[in-house]
């Protein structure tokens, strides 16, 4: 989305919207048509508000944004600049669309951890009283799901392991799967179907159970979602995700996202 101001005398120009992938810095960059100095006044609405704030360290024709994750989505940004005449001009809002970045999942031993290990998320916004926590992983694709250890830890340090060692031997491709508790079980042995959104509850099957990811908080590991309830939802959300065996490969094409209900 590209908005144009009007000209005011000798003041004019253009703010663009902006995209960037999950983990990726993200600029908006002010066009300005005027003779220097130009002073330049930044505002931002983050996604999870319903108002723009200034952001005063911000003096110059660049607005950055460091390392942006999905929670960053539809974050809008506006700048009023100024000229040595004292004439003034709003330009934006402008939008920051935030991409997926898929996370490669290769075979076992120090290649077994995923591209990102962890995938995170950093919530802010959020009320501190939460009630339920649902985590989707979108398009997942793996040769032999078995393999997979999926860990979730949250801001205050709990860990819950979402699947490990489920769905059997067969392959699974273009699988979106949403955790949440009170939902059934994934199946151990049998197929987890592709192409099809699943509703699970966390699983920690295999004898013994997983208690240790390379790299990761050790456990033990709880499978229950209510343990979250009553937490603070804004800080570090980390996604572990693990393969066991050195056969086989996959991806979570899609990335991953968190949706809380409050108390």
């Amino acid at each position: 989305m590209t908005l144009h101001a009007q000209k005011a005398s000798c003041l004019g120009g253009w703010l663009h919207g902006t995209w960037a992938y999950e983990t990726e810095d993200a600029q908006f960059n002010a066009r300005v048509l005027a003779p220097e100095p130009i002073t330049y006044r930044w505002y931002i609405m983050y996604s999870w508000t319903n108002q723009f704030v200034e952001l005063p360290a911000v003096t110059g024709p660049t607005l950055t944004l460091t390392i942006v994750d999905l929670w960053d989505d539809w974050t809008m940004a506006s700048v009023l600049v100024s000229n040595a005449a004292g004439e003034t001009l709003w330009l934006g809002p402008a939008t920051l669309s935030v991409y997926p970045l898929a996370i490669s999942i290769p075979g076992s031993g120090t290649m077994g951890t995923a591209s990102r290990y962890p995938a995170t998320i950093q919530v802010r916004g959020m009320p501190t009283n939460l009630a339920s926590v649902r985590v989707i992983l979108y398009n997942l694709r793996h040769t032999r799901p078995d393999d997979l250890d999926i860990l979730l830890v949250s801001p205050s340090g709990k860990k819950i392991m979402l699947m490990s060692d489920a769905g059997g031997n067969t392959s699974i491709t273009n699988v979106t799967i949403v955790f949440e508790h009170l939902l059934s079980l994934p199946p151990d042995e049998e197929p987890i179907w592709s192409w099809q959104t699943h509703y699970f509850g966390p699983s920690n099957y295999g004898t013994p159970v997983e208690t240790q990811l390379p790299g990761a908080p050790p456990g033990p590991y709880s499978t229950n979602l209510f343990d979250l309830v009553g937490d603070d939802a804004n800080g570090l959300w980390q996604l572990y995700i693990y393969d066991d065996s050195q056969q086989n490969t996959g991806a979570l094409l899609g990335s991953w996202w968190l949706e809380f209900t409050f108390q």
